[in-house]
């Protein structure tokens, strides 16, 4: 798996649990779900986790969120949430798992909870287990792990009115697509349709096309031919949700790309994309200035941009490929 396509699998997931983290609970750990009081509210604790996994030799883990709960008995505790999206079997996975969890414990004095979902494509990978021993001494650390491949059938996924039932048939087929782009076209028309089909409000459509759209990218061209699909699927149905976001993300800068010619295009589509990031969310990190500032595709410019407009956060942002 390429990084980019790492990241924005990442960042679809995170994204989803940011979205919706009490109905990710009810959907993937029952059991915890009902232990947890979600009418005291709850807490992402993004500093605390980005100072763990600098203390770590582990490496950055998008996926992970650390969220401070209130459960039903009153006490406070944390849950490690960690998505793991590898495509190749990790080996280590358990024991980071652990190293996690007791480095929470040993900076903070904290008791963490350790849940993870497992999307990756491989059948046999299914680690819930860290344990080394010697001499005597031994160590066990167990947590409980969900294998999106055999959560659900799909059968179920289908009837499930959840958004984690629609997210999880969209990892799914991510899955099955492959390397096959028209594969992954057919899959992102279909879905399109399944999400206007179930009755969603369109904060609910736009937050699950977010998804959508950061799993199954397309190259250019297929994008070209999605976005007109989805306009004429969006006029049809009378719902024109996605692109009316879609345009406010375009027209300006496509307008002046076309009209100021390529290379002045480019750079005003830039300065809007740059513009926009700061008015949002403040201070514009120096390598996301950077990426932007080297991109010379207009559609890409574009599509970050619409990804700008929708992002509730600069994590949200995995920026523009450098071509």
């Amino acid at each position: 798996m390429s990084e980019q396509t790492a990241a924005d699998m990442d960042g679809g997931w995170k994204q989803m649990i940011e979205d919706y983290l009490e109905e990710f609970f009810r959907f993937f750990f029952p059991d915890v779900h009902a232990s947890i009081n979600f009418q005291a509210g709850h807490k992402f604790l993004d500093k605390e986790l980005a100072q763990v996994l600098v203390d770590t030799e582990t490496g950055d883990r998008r996926a992970d969120k650390l969220i401070q709960v209130q459960w039903m008995d009153g006490t406070v505790e944390w849950i490690l949430l960690h998505v793991e999206v590898q495509a190749q079997r990790d080996a280590d996975f358990a024991r980071r798992m652990y190293v996690y969890n007791y480095r929470i414990w040993d900076r903070y004095q904290q008791p963490v909870i350790s849940l993870a979902l497992l999307v990756d494509a491989s059948a046999t990978f299914r680690p819930n287990r860290f344990h080394q021993g010697k001499g005597g001494c031994q160590l066990e650390f167990r947590f409980p792990a969900v294998k999106l491949l055999d959560y659900k059938t799909e059968a179920e996924l289908a009837a499930d009115p959840s958004p984690f039932a629609l997210a999880s048939l969209i990892q799914l087929r991510k899955i099955q697509a492959g390397r096959d782009v028209q594969q992954r076209y057919r899959f992102k028309l279909a879905f399109i349709r399944e999400l206007y089909s179930r009755g969603y409000a369109r904060d609910d459509i736009l937050k699950l096309f977010r998804f959508l759209d950061y799993l199954l990218r397309l190259p250019d061209d297929l994008a070209s031919r999605f976005r007109s699909e989805l306009e004429s699927i969006e006029e049809k149905l009378r719902m024109p949700y996605v692109t009316s976001v879609e345009r406010l993300a375009r027209q300006e800068g496509i307008e002046l790309g076309t009209k100021q010619g390529i290379e002045q295009g480019l750079q005003s589509i830039r300065d809007l994309l740059l513009q926009t990031i700061q008015i949002r969310f403040g201070q514009i990190p120096d390598p996301l200035r950077a990426s932007i500032n080297a991109c010379t595709s207009t559609e890409q410019l574009s599509d970050f941009h619409r990804q700008a407009l929708l992002a509730n956060s600069l994590d949200d942002l995995p920026g523009p490929t450098v071509i």
